[in-house]
């Protein structure tokens, strides 16, 4: 009976501790979910919007902007970067279709913040600059369209947002923005336009 007896209490005491080391998981698990789910929360929520400026008056536009918000969540050490290309479709009489991307340097110069950490909206201007590559460069682009062949264009640019969350955590985010919509993109894809507009600007091919 004896020795029954302490059979029974070994195998209880192998139970209790293997229900503490369980529970002692588990609650650590519960731990992290709900830091992420607090983390997340506190995430800002980053809106980009890039739109035409209509003249009420014309009715024709008169410049073109991307409009940079935080919706929800603080951050730190905010920074933005913006590259433009002139992508180039271009159809030859044979129906086979080639396409460039063509830098733009000096595009969005103008750049206007209000408001800090959590509430804030940037705005990032051509300075009139979206007209005068309609105006000027479009006249030319025309001169490559005939019966035979097509050449189409459109501006398309690449937005870099960095910044530091409230858990000092650093996020660098990646958009490719145009009048029609502005969506996330992947590192990887973002830094590829990045390094291609770097590589060129250095060597001063694009349109300034």
């Amino acid at each position: 009976m004896e020795k029954f007896l302490n059979k029974w209490e070994i195998l209880i005491t192998i139970i209790i501790s293997i229900t503490s080391i369980f529970l002692a998981i588990k609650a650590n698990e519960m731990t992290k979910i709900q830091t992420e789910v607090a983390r997340n929360s506190s995430l800002p929520n980053i809106q980009v919007v890039e739109k035409n400026l209509i003249n009420e008056k014309t009715g024709k536009t008169d410049d073109s902007i991307i409009q940079i918000s935080n919706l929800n969540g603080r951050l730190n050490n905010y920074e933005s970067r913006i590259v433009t290309f002139l992508k180039c479709s271009y159809l030859d009489n044979k129906n086979n279709v080639y396409e460039e991307e063509i830098p733009i340097f000096n595009y969005y110069i103008i750049g206007r913040q209000v408001g800090i950490l959590k509430a804030f909206w940037k705005k990032k201007i051509t300075g009139k600059n979206s007209n005068k590559i309609k105006k000027d460069d479009g006249k030319k682009i025309l001169q490559y369209n005939d019966s035979d062949s097509s050449l189409y264009v459109e501006i398309e640019s690449y937005l870099c947002v960095s910044y530091i969350d409230i858990l000092g955590e650093k996020h660098r985010i990646y958009y490719l923005t145009d009048v029609f919509e502005s969506k996330l993109i992947t590192e990887k894809e973002g830094q590829n336009k990045f390094e291609i507009y770097d590589k060129l600007f250095s060597l001063n091919e694009g349109i300034d």
